[in-house]
């Protein structure tokens, strides 16, 4: 077979793809608010009967209604908040080959990160009864970059327990005991390389903290409300938003190649809406994760009469508690208190938690200069 056929071969392929996504985000605009994504190529995930632990979520709250405004924030586009993305022209074609680079996100290794070598090492030490906090700062101090990230977070809003800071690996050891150590070393490792410049330049910051929060808040709700492993649900909410910053890296990349095309966040939206969750999915198969999580992960598709095991719950109500939290530290809530408590509680959180977590979650870091006491 020539080149040129292969090669037309290829483009009609390309075409199709993106014209079969075109179709299903039609489809799917057709409603100011969708109550859920459209995830393109099914991803299913292995279901043991006995992992599954599954049972109908609580009453749903419209999550997608609330991501849609999160990435509208990120996205620095208000006008996406109303759920309407209108893609035409080129930026079809942009689109469709995004598609089609994260129909196999597996065979781009630049774009996915590996599972970080020093975590399997610090949760052995960290779970070792006899590790001393002496011990485990050693071998946090081996990773300079992560000695700082660690610090910066067990300082910031949503773990400092006391006003005075945290200034030494040691101390902050002494401090966090071991579930919270666990959770910050994970935060710290997986926090990815974020670059501030170019199209949507503010999206991997909005999103990495809302990542934070979410995570957390999954953390709580798992081993508060399911009594079950915090820090996998942890882990899973931070996967879903390096999902997210992976899906925008692509379509970065993509507009990178034609400068003359202005980006447009409708396309980054719907790109969002369709493939975050299967991104995530297929990192987390690739770190070798477990059947339980990735069936969690699976978890966020859209089927209303999904069966959710613990896990998957769990990443529902954080994801929804980060993204109320997020849109609270810049202004974009517009919901009281009381209702943000009311929200939380439809999720599945009793009344405790739901106050407690929101007071945490919803301060926001200080200002520069400004005192953490004030």
């Amino acid at each position: 077979m020539s080149m040129s056929v292969v090669a037309v071969v290829a483009a009609v392929g390309a075409f199709l793809l993106a014209a079969g996504w075109f179709l299903a985000r039609r489809r799917q605009v057709s409603a100011p608010l969708p109550t859920a994504a459209i995830w393109g190529e099914p991803v299913s995930a292995p279901q043991p009967a006995a992992q599954r632990e599954t049972r109908q979520a609580p009453a749903r709250v419209d999550l997608q209604a609330y991501r849609i405004r999160l990435h509208a924030l990120a996205l620095q586009a208000p006008s996406l908040g109303e759920g309407q993305f209108q893609i035409q022209g080129a930026h079809l074609e942009v689109a469709g080959d995004v598609a089609v680079t994260l129909s196999d996100i597996a065979s781009h290794p630049r774009y996915m990160p590996r599972r970080p070598q020093l975590l399997p090492q610090l949760m052995q030490k960290i779970n070792d009864s006899g590790s001393s906090a002496q011990g485990i700062a050693a071998l946090i101090a081996q990773d300079p970059a992560l000695a700082g990230n660690l610090l910066r977070i067990a300082n910031s809003p949503l773990y400092r327990l006391q006003s005075l800071p945290v200034e030494n690996i040691q101390r902050a050891v002494a401090m966090l005991g071991t579930e919270g150590l666990r959770q910050i070393i994970a935060a710290a490792l997986m926090q990815p390389v974020m670059s501030d410049k170019g199209a949507f330049g503010q999206f991997p910051t909005i999103i990495w903290e809302h990542t934070l929060l979410a995570a957390n808040a999954a953390a709580e709700h798992a081993g508060k409300i399911e009594h079950g492993d915090g820090f996998a649900a942890q882990l899973l909410g931070l996967l879903q938003g390096l999902g997210a910053i992976i899906v925008v890296q692509v379509l970065r990349d993509a507009y990178a190649r034609r400068p003359q095309l202005t980006p447009d966040p409708a396309v980054a939206a719907s790109l969002l809406d369709t493939w975050a969750g299967p991104t995530a999915y297929r990192l987390a198969s690739s770190w070798e994760l477990s059947e339980r999580m990735l069936y969690a992960l699976d978890d966020l598709g859209p089927a209303s009469t999904r069966q959710f095991n613990s896990l998957g719950r769990s990443l529902q109500f954080g994801t929804l508690a980060g993204t109320l939290a997020t849109l609270s530290h810049h202004d974009q809530l517009q919901e009281c208190e009381q209702d943000v408590h009311g929200l939380l509680a439809s999720a599945g959180a009793d009344a405790a938690l739901a106050q407690g977590l929101w007071t945490r979650l919803s301060q926001r870091e200080p200002k520069a200069g400004q005192s953490v006491t004030q």
